[in-house]
């Protein structure tokens, strides 16, 4: 919700403070920075979907689109221009550039309090996260995986039961039709788990 719908596509507004909080969590989806991540989405992903600039469209292949795009050679020549209002913005600044940091001494600070909730808490839901962005990237654009309610020029599919376990991504054929909407669920059946939480920020000013 943090990296996506808020940074990439803008899709709600919200207080500042929830900005800041929402990236501090975006981070510990171990995904990459802010800026990084928004500019690989946004430049990339969004605006050659399906294409060899894609970095995470399963043609390329499995492996790519589930976790190599983000330790492919490309990964260095990623234009962050893509992401320019966020460049300009310090306070995301600080994420990209204490990216790993972040990660790594919420993970080290926690453990020290707590290894078992540290496990439980933080590092079950980080990876649980992680893997739920790589499952929308590989089969979110399989055409087989599930329905589409648009006519799209991509692969890109909707997995209601799917969709539930990774926050509404396998909602993914009507995010690509409608990128900047807040929420993915466009039919009764479909259901956004992160709708009640965005009605709750766009409130926060």
């Amino acid at each position: 919700t943090g990296f996506h719908k808020l940074l990439s596509h803008n899709s709600f507004k919200t207080h500042r403070i929830i900005k800041w909080i929402l990236t501090y969590f975006g981070c510990l989806g171990i995904s990459g920075s802010p800026i990084w991540w928004c500019a690989i989405h946004r430049g990339y992903h969004h605006a050659h979907t399906e294409s060899e600039q894609d970095l995470q469209t399963p043609r390329r292949g499995l492996f790519s689109s589930y976790i190599g795009w983000q330790f492919g050679p490309e990964t260095s020549k990623i234009s962050l221009k893509y992401a320019a209002d966020l460049a300009r913005d310090p306070v995301m600044i600080f994420f990209h550039k204490q990216y790993r940091n972040i990660v790594w001494s919420t993970i080290i600070i926690t453990s020290i309090i707590s290894p078992s909730l540290s496990f439980s808490l933080l590092i079950i839901p980080m990876l649980a996260a992680h893997h739920g962005e790589n499952i929308t990237n590989s089969l979110g654009h399989s055409k087989f995986a599930g329905y589409r309610n648009y006519k799209t020029t991509d692969d890109t599919i909707n997995n209601p039961i799917l969709a539930l376990l990774t926050w509404g991504q396998l909602l993914h054929n009507n995010h690509h039709a409608k990128p900047n909407s807040s929420s993915f669920a466009k039919r009764w059946w479909e259901i956004d788990p992160t709708d009640l939480f965005v009605w709750c920020f766009k409130r926060i000013k």
